[in-house]
């Protein structure tokens, strides 16, 4: 480790720490009276700690030895590892680290065990504080290593031909589909770049010295044009699409005179929708995230990218640009619902950084990736650049098309996005547009750029989040055509809920009509009385009527001549005595 170390450092810079730390055994075993401390000097050196210097720039170092580390860190090495990250938190300086080993084959003990949580607090810890944590994974290195350490880390290169994840566990080979090279790391997301060791200390120093320059002082720049075009929706949409038209990514490599790349979602995979990076423009260290139309689609995976890439920057104390150019393609299709889902957390993380935010469009803002990175301090929109919903292709409702420009349903050219409040600025470009000179175009995206992020920058931190989230309240509203327009959307709204109002009166006057013509059945409770008198009433009609009242006026006559009759016969019939 300590040689690795001087290759990288400046000449005689290492300053080592906690180097007489050494192990013990914590479990006494059989009738062992005293711990073997035979070979502790060499079990020491399984993890070096330390100051060192690089480019000029004062940072921690951490360096694993691979021949040295068991499975997993131990507690005397995770204690050294431990300290060195508290000494970076107390000190605000970057931490390199150096990550190797766990390739042996062995069981881990009870106190290597729980090694892994104190690191993921520790890591916490950092990421709060502002520290970044610079990673380099080197051969070999085993996959328990690489989760523990590794994977932490807010930047993470590898070595050519380092093996990662092939080593280790209890069988002593990784899954058949874990990523164990370079290349299959930067696929799957959770590696940021390959570098060869002869060229790892330049890069190096170029990242602390991006990580650690403090911005210019702002100054403000006269602006040399007041007269933009005013393209048409039509026109604007079809130069934004144009092929020879500069697109963010070749915006980004324009602007930016240093550029470290940032890959993948660390989850997954490494979608080039979306490319980011570390840059300095004009002197100044930004976040840059790019929307790239020629890369096709946003994916899951693109949206958690901007996310770890919005992250970064507020974690890093750095301001963060975004460049907007939907494919136009993208438009023709729904958005996945995961797309969406995660679009709207990421424009939640964007208003709340407490660093500038600043947005510029340069083809076409469309779909919910693109809508969530206009979520900033300012929104810049180049001359020919539109907000569209949906492209001239998609069939859209007559209520919808007949308020867009030129009946391409809704589409808003920059300066109609300026008038309505929705941009801040609109950078010109070179006449009739950009691709006819790229370069031009591309100063002029730098200098307004430059100028936006350090006019937000001068403004301290509560006073920025204050003012973004006064900017977002009112946004649409925040001029006099804005909010005309606004008054004339809710206009349009209570027409609607008044013709939708008459509509019910309507229906319910139809309803009472019919029911009135049809008659009411009222139910009373009946007199009792009454009821049975004329049931009595009724009986005596139907008896006169049929005749058999009299009948039953003379039954009981009839019924004692009959009986007299029979008692007649009985007495005849007996014998004489």
């Amino acid at each position: 480790p300590r040689e690795r170390i001087a290759l990288l450092a400046d000449d005689g810079s290492f300053v080592e720490m906690n180097a007489a730390l050494l192990s013990v055994d914590p479990v006494r075993f059989g009738n062992a009276g005293e711990s073997n401390v035979v070979g502790s000097d060499v079990l020491a050196d399984a993890v070096v700690t330390g100051t060192a210097w690089f480019g000029g720039r004062e940072a921690v170092v951490i360096a694993l030895d691979d021949a040295l580390i068991g499975a997993v860190l131990g507690a005397v090495t995770g204690e050294k590892t431990l300290a060195a990250f508290e000494v970076a938190q107390q000190r605000r300086i970057p931490c390199l680290l150096m990550v190797a080993g766990g390739t042996a084959r062995m069981d881990a003990g009870p106190l290597s065990l729980v090694q892994h949580n104190r690191l993921a607090a520790t890591f916490a810890r950092l990421h709060v504080s502002g520290v970044p944590v610079i990673g380099v994974v080197t051969h070999p290195t085993s996959a328990p290593m690489f989760q523990s350490l590794a994977s932490h880390c807010d930047l993470l290169v590898a070595e050519p031909g380092a093996k990662v994840g092939a080593w280790g566990g209890l069988a002593g080979v990784a899954a058949p589909d874990a990523p164990t090279t370079p290349d299959e790391l930067m696929q799957a997301g959770l590696l940021d770049s390959v570098v060869d060791r002869v060229a790892l200390r330049g890069f190096i120093e170029r990242l602390l010295n991006l990580i650690a320059q403090q911005s210019p002082p702002y100054r403000p720049i006269a602006s040399t044009r007041s007269d933009p075009a005013l393209p048409s929706a039509r026109d604007a949409l079809e130069a934004s699409q144009r092929e020879r038209r500069p697109t963010a990514r070749d915006v980004a490599s324009a602007i930016a005179s240093v550029w470290i790349p940032v890959r993948g979602d660390r989850l997954e995979r490494d979608d080039d929708a979306v490319i980011g990076g570390i840059a300095r423009i004009h002197a100044r260290s930004v976040v840059v995230i790019a929307l790239d139309r020629m890369a096709g689609s946003p994916t899951l995976s693109s949206v958690r990218k901007a996310t770890r890439l919005a992250r970064l920057a507020g974690h890093l104390d750095l301001p963060l640009l975004m460049l907007v150019d939907t494919n136009r393609q993208s438009l023709r299709q729904q958005a996945p619902f995961a797309v969406g889902q995660g679009s709207a957390k990421l424009a939640s993380v964007l208003s709340l950084l407490p660093v500038p935010v600043v947005s510029v469009v340069v083809g076409i803002a469309g779909g919910p990736l693109s809508l969530a990175a206009l979520q900033a301090d300012r929104v810049l929109m180049q001359t020919n650049a539109v907000l569209c919903s949906t492209s001239s292709e998609i069939p859209v409702p007559f209520t919808i098309r007949h308020r867009a420009s030129d009946e391409l349903g809704v589409v808003a050219p920059a300066h109609e996005c300026l008038r309505l409040g929705l941009a801040d600025a609109v950078i010109d470009e070179p006449r009739p547009a950009a691709d006819m000179d790229p370069e031009s175009a591309n100063e002029r995206v730098r200098q307004a750029v430059n100028e936006a992020i350090g006019e937000i920058a001068a403004s301290g931190q509560r006073r920025l989040l204050d003012r973004r989230e006064a900017r977002l309240r009112s946004l649409g509203q925040s001029t006099p055509e804005g909010r005309a327009a606004a008054i004339h959307e809710v206009g349009d709204l209570q027409d609607w809920q008044r013709a939708l109002g008459e509509t019910i009166d309507e229906w319910r006057d139809r309803w009472e009509q019919r029911r009135s013509q049809t008659g009411k059945m009222t139910l009373q409770r009946p007199d009792l009385g009454e009821l049975a008198g004329r049931l009595r009433a009724r009986r005596t009609e139907l008896l006169e009527r049929t005749g058999i009242g009299e009948r039953l006026a003379n039954l009981p006559e009839e019924i004692r001549t009959r009986q007299q009759s029979r008692e007649q016969a009985r007495d005849q019939e007996k014998p004489p005595l």
